[in-house]
């Protein structure tokens, strides 16, 4: 069974035992199995991410009351970010 996605290409299989002694390898059908590529698609859709105005706009807080997490969810409500990039980046600061 494949349990991880670095396990995409591995072949299900059973071992069937003989009376002999014999094992031998049944490949299990796999052709109509599906797969979550979500981690992959949010890379493709969005290889590059321009953050360079988010890091000016840290550079100006300076010393200020306002922390990271919140500066991290000020970029994002008033910036163009990509949905999936959105729910990883305030995934991560909450």
């Amino acid at each position: 069974m494949r349990r991880h996605s670095n396990e995409i290409d591995y072949s299900p299989r059973v071992g069937i035992l003989y009376s002999d002694g014999n094992i031998v390898s049944h490949y299990l059908d796999t052709i109509h199995d599906k797969y979550l590529d979500v981690v992959s698609d949010i890379i493709d859709e969005k290889n590059e991410l321009d953050i360079s105005e988010f890091v000016k706009g840290l550079e100006k807080l300076g010393d200020s009351a306002l922390d990271f997490t919140q500066a991290i969810k000020e970029f994002v409500a008033k910036n163009e970010v990509d949905n999936n990039v959105k729910q990883i980046l305030l995934s991560l600061v909450e």
